[in-house]
């Protein structure tokens, strides 16, 4: 991160794929990372897309990079409409993240340690920092600086009500040779 950052507020927003209180190892590297995606609703959160989007657009003008972008130039805010995930329809997301812990807070402000508080479908508001970057490849990113658990909602993906558990098999197993 450097000084040129730009510092955005997110305000209820909804959070998907969330690893806040343990870092991400999924690639199994030597850096995991502790990471969200903020899914801004685009009739709600248009003061934030807005904002968002004059960052890095001041950001792609400060590097001199001409539009359109090269594809090869990554940058954070994505279109949900154009994505494969129902769930992000009518949402533009954005993955933030660090490779340090943040402040992770309930709405009085205690701290939060426990993983489970945060799921993907629960809202939050939230600090990240847009700003380039130019290692392994070229790009406009999000850094993910603190959030704070907002409010409750409903769970993305399997949850407890539709998975099946050991309770649901009745207690006759059939033959299985009975029927060959």
């Amino acid at each position: 991160m450097t000084e040129n950052n730009k510092l955005i507020r997110l305000n209820d927003v909804r959070i998907s794929f969330p690893s806040l209180v343990k870092p991400n190892d999924r690639y199994n590297s030597e850096n995991p990372k502790y990471e969200v995606t903020f899914m801004l609703d685009k009739t709600i959160h248009t003061k934030e897309i807005k904002t968002i989007q004059e960052h890095i657009d001041a950001i792609l003008d400060d590097k001199k990079i001409k539009r359109p972008v090269p594809a090869s130039f990554m940058i954070c805010l994505k279109d949900g409409d154009v994505s494969d995930r129902d769930e992000m329809k009518g949402h533009y997301f954005i993955r933030a993240k660090t490779g340090n812990p943040v402040p992770l807070v309930e709405k009085n402000k205690t701290p939060i340690t426990d993983e489970k508080r945060f799921y993907g479908g629960c809202y939050v508001n939230a600090y990240i920092e847009v700003g380039h970057y130019d290692g392994k490849g070229k790009g406009i990113t999000a850094y993910l600086l603190s959030v704070q658990f907002n409010r409750e909602g409903e769970r993305f993906g399997n949850s407890v009500h539709n998975v099946l558990t050991a309770y649901d098999f009745d207690d006759t197993v059939p033959d299985l040779e009975e029927d060959l």
